[in-house]
């Protein structure tokens, strides 16, 4: 019932203006929670890795757009690191003596060094005539902030984020949360969640059920009120400014904030008519009045306690653990 009210939602806004996605290190295609969305979404998918660009040329809809070259703050050429385990490959060259406290830093063993062009994320979008997003999502092991700080033009049009960051170095010069976390700011955007990736010392062997050390985390930020509306402000288009308002809403909805879609609905003091913000608030309301609640009564918190304690059993004995999901 939630994604019916949510594609309610697009309808009033997506139909000849659709949602725009931009996926930075895009292998595997389309996150399962934009899935029912997928006729409202354009997305764009980056990804320098043949093999991976391929398989999403081939099974994603035509009107997505596809970047096939690595990107980072300036154009030009880095060094890349071929890790033995694809996906730990990156830009920085892996801290072998701190990973080597873990188990399985196998992984991030380098097989070979190339050197390789990169753009700018901003570059790659004008030379494409894409001049908006909706929402960005970044994973590059580590490079995420040289690629954002490459593409500010795309992060003001842009009203999420989910975004791979790390809490420790795995990495050469590697930027840290701290680092993402002060430009995400510096450019209007707020934390709304972390999901965190613990990884547990090797010393003590995978008995017991602790969870380690934080190393990494997905972390999902939205734009401030204040930031939406300075950018919707910049869209003269009534029809154009309109569709962002609500876009900015259904963002809200599928990651679980029904509060920060009032509140944009609410106190957002731009020129969006009244006939478009009744329906919207109608909508949100119809989302509240389904979304299932559990509801007080005794033992509540026992029960909590009981299935912790059950997921504590079925993990151990796992190097790593992780947070839930991002959002509600």
């Amino acid at each position: 019932m939630r994604n019916s009210i949510i594609n309610q939602l697009a309808d009033l806004c997506c139909k000849n203006d659709p949602l725009v996605l931009l996926d930075i290190g895009a292998a595997g295609g389309l996150h399962d929670k934009w899935t029912p969305l997928r006729d409202y979404l354009m997305s764009i998918y980056v990804e320098p890795d043949p093999v991976a660009y391929k398989e999403l040329v081939e099974s994603s809809p035509s009107q997505d757009v596809f970047i096939d070259i690595a990107l980072d703050k300036e154009q030009g050429k880095v060094n890349f690191y071929l890790t033995k385990e694809p996906v730990c490959s990156s830009i920085y060259k892996p801290i072998k003596t701190y990973l080597s406290k873990f188990d399985r830093s196998d992984r991030f063993d380098v097989d070979e060094t190339i050197n390789i062009p990169v753009s700018t994320l901003d570059y790659e979008l004008e030379i494409k005539n894409i001049h908006n997003i909706d929402f960005l999502k970044i994973d590059t092991q580590g490079s995420e902030l040289s690629i954002l700080s490459g593409g500010l033009c795309a992060v003001n049009s842009t009203f999420g984020m989910e975004i791979e960051v790390g809490f420790t170095r795995l990495y050469e010069n590697q930027p840290l949360f701290h680092d993402v976390d002060k430009f995400m700011n510096e450019n209007g955007f707020v934390l709304f969640d972390i999901s965190r990736h613990f990884w547990r010392r090797k010393a003590a062997g995978l008995k017991g059920s602790f969870k380690g050390q934080l190393i990494w985390g997905d972390v999902l930020y939205l734009k401030s009120i204040e930031a939406l509306s300075d950018e919707l402000k910049k869209i003269d288009d009534t029809q154009l400014r309109e569709n962002k308002f609500v876009k900015a809403v259904i963002v809200c909805l599928q990651y679980g904030y029904p509060d920060y879609a009032f509140e944009i609905v609410d106190t957002m003091m731009i020129d969006i008519s009244h006939q478009k913000r009744e329906a919207v608030k109608l909508l949100l309301d119809s989302y509240m009045e389904n979304s299932t609640r559990m509801r007080e009564f005794m033992g509540k918190q026992k029960i909590a306690a009981f299935f912790q304690m059950i997921t504590a059993y079925l993990t151990q004995n796992q190097f790593n653990s992780d947070d839930p999901k991002l959002g509600n």
